[in-house]
């Protein structure tokens, strides 16, 4: 997937002119008709004759990049707070052929353009990173484009539908503080997450996106070191940093013994960190698409919203549902959930030549599988080893129930 970053400032007439004739060449061409807010414009389009500046990038995955922005006359204002905004900045993706809105960045006038330019940029990489991990199973990533809005008086953030709010924009705010600002955000809009927490906040799937996002963000940048100054708000070192302390260190937390239930039957600061524990265990040690897996185990709604048991749950179901499932090795020993059955297990990559758990029977199967069986269903601390000791590369473990 190409992802393109086209950041444009423009009045609402010739906004709505843009949608409506981007919609026309879909149409003719037999696309889809073009939503309300998807603004789009075939990829073959003379940016530069509808952008006051044009600026070619090259992240995420070596893909073309395109931030662009243009003066417009007409102010927009927010739906909420009635608040004004002169200067409109979008970010944009390439999918089929057609460049698709996913943020409009809003900013009270023009000093503010460089700061509405940096958090559409940023947010599409993060848009971009969870739609590679992701894609079509999370519906909100296609839902419609994001307004974001950047005020300079209120106090931290909020996210509302399809509206972020970013308050005191002109205080002094480091880039990290920037960059877990708007995954917190994000996280709220894009990623699931147990609610019913009397702290930090009643929802706990912004904490999650810092977390996460950052995390995802880490990865990509530690395998393209060369593209960091490509990216927005992040200096390698501080993300780094940060993803040790907050991400690494709860997943961590997870795989050395299994999930704290009564944590997670509180609605405390600690209960929310065990809960985003639990979800961040889920997308590391499986694949983050299993995040969205879940949602189809959680009880069914009675009007409350799922809360972390309810999470916690929906995980176990899942991996009794699930016929087959992968499972990586982030420590020499760690906790994983098993539900009680018959196992065939293999090595999809990395080296293992030893795996062992107390209360499961393990013994060589095949080839270099294994046969395991476990009596009940429960977290079990599984060991993996090489040649008698430590194995050099942590393996991914292929369970298939027999």
């Amino acid at each position: 997937m190409v992802y393109v970053w086209v950041m444009r400032v423009i009045s609402t007439t010739v906004a709505v002119a843009s949608v409506l004739l981007s919609a026309a060449v879909l149409a003719a061409c037999g696309a889809t008709t073009v939503q309300p807010g998807e603004a789009r414009g075939k990829s073959g389009d003379d940016l530069d004759s509808r952008y006051e500046a044009v600026e070619r990038l090259t992240y995420p995955r070596k893909s073309a990049i395109g931030v662009a922005s243009h003066q417009g006359s007409a102010a927009v204002s927010d739906p909420a707070t009635g608040r004004s905004f002169a200067i409109t900045v979008d970010g944009l993706t390439e999918e089929s052929g057609s460049y698709i809105r996913r943020f409009s960045v809003h900013a009270p006038a023009r000093d503010l353009l460089g700061l509405a330019r940096k958090v559409a940029t940023y947010l599409t990489v993060l848009w971009g990173l969870t739609d590679v991990r992701l894609g079509r199973l999370n519906s909100r990533l296609r839902a419609g484009a994001v307004d974001v809005y950047l005020c300079r008086d209120g106090a931290g953030g909020a996210q509302s539908r399809k509206s972020i709010c970013v308050f005191e924009v002109a205080s002094p705010r480091s880039e990290l503080e920037w960059a877990r600002t708007l995954a917190h955000e994000l996280g709220h809009f894009l990623l699931p997450g147990p609610s019913g927490f009397a702290e930090p906040e009643s929802w706990s799937n912004g904490l999650f996106g810092e977390r996460l996002f950052l995390g995802w963000l880490r990865d990509e940048l530690a395998a393209t070191p060369d593209e960091v100054s490509a990216v927005p708000f992040v200096n390698a070192n501080e993300v780094r940093d940060y993803c040790q302390k907050q991400t690494d260190a709860l997943v961590a937390r997870v795989c050395a013994r299994g999930p704290d239930m009564a944590l997670l039957s509180g609605t405390g600061r600690r209960s929310m960190d065990e809960a985003t524990a639990l979800l961040l265990y889920v997308a590391r040690v499986h694949r983050p698409a299993a995040l969205q897996e879940l949602l189809m185990y959680l009880p069914v709604r009675t009007g409350r919203e799922p809360t972390a048991l309810d999470f916690a749950s929906a995980y176990e179901l899942w991996c009794a549902r699930t016929g087959a499932r992968t499972i990586a090795c982030v420590a020499g020993a760690q906790c994983i959930y098993v539900p009680a059955g018959h196992y065939e297990v293999s090595i999809q990559a990395g080296r293992a030549d030893r795996i062992a758990a107390e209360g499961l029977t393990v013994r060589k199967g095949a080839g270099s599988g294994w046969r395991v069986a476990a009596p009940r269903n429960g977290w079990y601390r599984l060991t993996v080893s090489e040649g008698g000791g430590p194995a050099a590369a942590l393996p991914m473990m292929a369970w298939r129930r027999l």
